[in-house]
């Protein structure tokens, strides 16, 4: 399921939860930012795809898994709206087959997140 995800990112709405909830990147103690349903997660994905305009990648170095979590190490890579190869950590948690919650974690958070979104926030 993973591998499959991080192949090609629009597929995430496959395995998601109706209830799923994301942790974003950018999320701090004092505002954890919850992205909470199915079409809420998906529209978040959609929009950060959109922003680098057809070129982020995401480059999957392992997976670690079974039926209850998973966590995917690897190095996304851009070219728009800057180049950037940011290393990440997906932290992912399962419920009968379905994905229930999805951590984003990148390297240096507050700095990658601004990379990633610089000029389109």
């Amino acid at each position: 399921m993973l591998r499959t995800i991080y192949a090609d990112f629009t597929t995430l709405g496959n395995y998601a939860d109706d209830d799923i909830v994301l942790h974003p990147a950018w999320r701090t103690a004092r505002d954890p930012g919850d992205l909470v349903g199915k079409a809420t997660a998906l529209a978040r994905q959609d929009a950060l795809l959109k922003s680098h305009r057809g070129t982020m990648v995401m480059e999957v170095e392992s997976i670690s898994a079974n039926d209850r979590f998973g966590t995917v190490l690897g190095t996304i890579r851009t070219e728009y709206p800057q180049v950037a190869a940011i290393p990440f950590c997906g932290v992912w948690r399962f419920r009968n087959g379905r994905i229930v919650e999805h951590w984003e974690n990148a390297y240096n958070a507050q700095d990658d997140v601004r990379k990633l979104t610089q000029g389109h926030e």
